[in-house]
């Protein structure tokens, strides 16, 4: 029921809705061109066409643009942790020498596996930046990789005390599996060792957004907070819908 003017999509199923709408197919009409190549690509939008839960053919008009497309969105701050580099500087010097972060895996079992090298971090490199315990316990491994980027992002940005400043903050993660070892773990237990109970925390440490809003407890980021799960492409996704975001006000 979008009807202040920071709706951009008028709901196809909201009969009280503005003039612009109508269940009728009609054209796909943008206040500003300017705001095509930026969400879809550049792509010319003449109409759009979905489904309603019954199958009920609809077209809808964008009655609204996002407002203030002229504020610029830069970065500030990088966090970085790659097999091939610990931090945003390792990481740099890594990749200008052409360093794989390949290499044979020795901690784990792969006597039955065709390929026996991977890309990994070391928990040894990870020891030093985070030295919460509990924490390691409680959070599945991408969760604990993703707080300590952001730890360093955030400290690269020269922004302390980040969870006090009176700012408009949010967060965007982007992610290809979520949140793997806990998912494998909960699997293993279940199928392999006949365990028929889950540990209470496997829904929390499992769920996409785990990361996300760890993150946002950290350092305070009470507004936007989505997780983009879009394959190889998350990240990318994700950077680009910041930008989005804080171009728009």
């Amino acid at each position: 029921n979008a009807r202040d003017r920071n709706a951009d999509v008028v709901d196809a199923f909201d009969h009280n809705a503005p003039t612009d709408f109508a269940l009728e197919p009609k054209p796909v009409t943008v206040a500003d061109p300017e705001w095509i190549p930026q969400v879809v690509g550049g792509c010319q939008v003449d109409s759009t066409r979905g489904e309603d839960a019954m199958g009920f053919a609809f077209r809808f008009r964008i009655v609204h643009t996002f407002p203030n497309m002229t504020e610029r969105s830069v970065i500030t701050g990088i966090g970085v942790l790659s097999p091939n580099g610990v931090g945003k500087n390792e990481f740099h010097a890594a990749i200008r020498a052409s360093k794989s972060g390949v290499r044979r895996v020795g901690h784990l079992d792969l006597s039955g596996c065709d390929t026996q090298i991977a890309g990994f971090i070391d928990d040894a490199k990870l020891d030093p930046l985070w030295a919460d315990r509990k924490a390691k316990a409680r959070l599945d491994r991408a969760t604990l990789l993703s707080l300590i980027a952001s730890e360093m992002a955030v400290a690269d940005s020269g922004l302390d005390r980040l969870s006090e400043l009176p700012l408009r903050k949010g967060i965007l993660l982007g992610t290809g599996c979520g949140m793997v070892e806990t998912t494998e773990t909960a699997y293993h237990r279940f199928y392999a060792l006949q365990k028929r109970r889950m540990k209470p925390t496997t829904i929390p440490r499992a769920m996409y957004n785990a990361a996300v809003c760890e993150i946002g407890i950290r350092h305070g980021l009470r507004r936007i907070s989505n997780t983009i799960v879009a394959a190889c492409s998350s990240a990318l996704v994700a950077l680009d819908l910041a930008d989005l975001y804080i171009r728009s006000a």
